[in-house]
């Protein structure tokens, strides 16, 4: 079984189409079609990945969250049903402008594994003065159905997200401030 995405119209995201192989359908070799189930029940959904951004102190690990997305036919919901998509923290590109030669790198390495539809990692503190952002793109060519419609025209983009160390760190000056909600 292998899913495509071939779109009627891009507008309306819910219409997807999945192909699977033709099976053989002569099982007992007598020439006729025969029952067969390939397979059991399952749903197939539209989809894409989402990643969020992040703001925080450049002297703590910036946590970052990736999650697997599904229409609805009225908005993209958390898939809390995946729980076997992988992306390999290689494929995450990292666009890094942090200043005084700042550097971060993404912790864990190696596999994300989605669970109840999320991953999350981190990126390592660039350092006391090292103030900047890190623009994050994960590359799914081997996961093309998990792409999104990010600004552009189709469902052929790269999730991407902006992690910003040294936000909000406010005056020196203040001694004590309360934010009343």
């Amino acid at each position: 079984i292998h899913r495509t995405r071939r779109r009627a119209a891009d507008e309306h995201p819910g219409l997807d189409t999945v192909a699977i192989a033709t099976p053989n359908l002569d099982d007992d070799g007598a020439g006729g079609p025969d029952h067969a189930q390939i397979g059991t029940a399952g749903t197939f959904r539209f989809g894409r990945l989402r990643m969020f951004n992040a703001l925080g102190s450049e002297l703590l690990h910036l946590p970052l969250q990736m999650q697997a997305q599904y229409w609805n036919n009225n908005v993209f919901a958390a898939n809390i049903d995946d729980g076997c998509t992988t992306i390999a923290t290689s494929g995450i590109g990292l666009g890094i402008s942090l200043q005084n030669g700042g550097t971060t790198a993404i912790t864990p390495s190696g596999t994300l594994s989605l669970s109840s539809g999320a991953a999350g990692f981190k990126l390592t503190k660039p350092g006391a003065g090292k103030s900047g952002r890190v623009d994050l793109t994960v590359d799914l060519a081997l996961r093309p159905y998990l792409r999104g419609k990010w600004g552009g025209a189709s469902y052929n983009q790269d999730p991407s997200a902006r992690a910003t160390f040294g936000a909000y760190k406010g005056s020196e000056g203040w001694i004590y401030m309360r934010e009343v909600y």
